[in-house]
Order: structure tokens, then C-alpha cells, then sequence
């Protein structure tokens, strides 16, 4: 993250997304940046994890906010 709340790209993106799926998570936020990256890896890989590429924090929050809303809780 900047000091504005920007996210940045991320590094070694195929082994994040490889470890999410081992662990069985259903998606992962990424940086907008490597939504590309990511998108490509997903297909290659056959993985079934679903990714929601974000620019700023803001945006992190609005969607975990969203999450737990439709949780019930």
C-alpha cells in the first residue's frame, strides 16, 4: 500500500493463488495491477478460486463489508 491507500502491485502472484487454492479459499483480493497476471495463472492452472482485483483500500473494505452482510451477520 502507498501512504495514500493505493494498492500496489504484488510479487510472486502464481504461488499466492496456488497456496489460496491448496487452502481452499474462494477467492483472494488482488491489486488491480495484477489482474492480468492472475486472470492468466487462474486458466493455466485450472484453479477454481475467484480473484476481485482492487485500487484502493476503500475498496478492500467496501467489498469485505459486503461479505459479511450477505453472511447474515
Amino acid at each position: 500500500l502507498s501512504a495514500t491507500g493505493e494498492v500496489l502491485p504484488i510479487g510472486m502472484i502464481k504461488e499466492k493463488l496456488m497456496i489460496a487454492e491448496e487452502k481452499g479459499y474462494p477467492f483472494m483480493i488482488i491489486p488491480s495491477e495484477n489482474r492480468t497476471e492472475a486472470k492468466k495463472i487462474i486458466v493455466e492452472e485450472n484453479l477454481e478460486i475467484e480473484v476481485f482485483d482492487v485500487n484502493h483500500i476503500d475498496e478492500s473494505i467496501e467489498l469485505i463489508n459486503e461479505w459479511n452482510a450477505g453472511n447474515g451477520e
